[in-house]
């Protein structure tokens, strides 16, 4: 049987093109991590859930445990156990100088669900977000994707904190684009800033 060289080039394009999306949206397990808060005083253990059926895209797939933080440090009671709104686990974590716990994305599925949702020490949601509250659909449509994520921000997470008081501090996080979008911590209020 003889091919063209047009047909052999279609065919390995073809027979390719599934392994790039595959290895694109390729995730590994998600793993049981710690976070210590820059002051050493706070550290939180999280522990992966296994809800893949509340992810996006995998609407039938199982369904149980949502991820859980164990906090401990100054002010908290005992060991506190919190769980968090990540069906699987958060991409990221950070945890403040104070105890609160900051979490990006969820496994599986970067920038959809909660994509930044703070906890205080005591394990109460004060704010999160949606990509929809803060980006206009214009930009949602302009952010890289896969099959299951939204490439929203660098990764790893790029961060900074600014800011004196409790009232005044601000979390800064690199988007994908170099831009910066600032969220203030008492109220979860963003602010986009930098050149398009």
């Amino acid at each position: 049987m003889k091919y063209s060289r047009i047909g052999l080039t279609w065919l390995c394009l073809a027979l390719l093109y599934p392994i790039q999306i595959a290895q694109a949206d390729s995730w590994a397990a998600a793993r049981e991590i710690t976070v210590r808060s820059g002051n050493r005083l706070y550290h939180a253990r999280i522990i992966p859930g296994d809800s893949l059926g509340d992810t996006w895209g995998f609407s039938g797939a199982q369904r149980g445990e949502y991820a859980r933080a164990l906090l401990e440090g100054p002010g908290i009671r005992d060991r506190l156990t919190v769980t968090l709104l990540n069906p699987i686990a958060p991409v990221e974590a950070v945890l403040l100088d104070d105890g609160s716990l900051m979490t990006f994305d969820n496994w599986h599925n970067m920038g959809y669900g909660k994509v930044v949702v703070l906890y205080d020490r005591t394990g109460k949601v004060v704010w999160s977000h949606e990509l929809e509250d803060v980006f206009s659909e214009d930009l949602l449509r302009s952010i890289p994707h896969s099959v299951s994520s939204r490439w929203w921000r660098k990764s790893p997470l790029e961060w900074a904190l600014e800011g004196e008081t409790s009232s005044t501090m601000i979390v800064v996080v690199t988007l994908w684009d170099g831009r910066r979008l600032k969220l203030r911590l008492s109220d979860g209020r963003l602010e986009l800033r930098g050149p398009p």
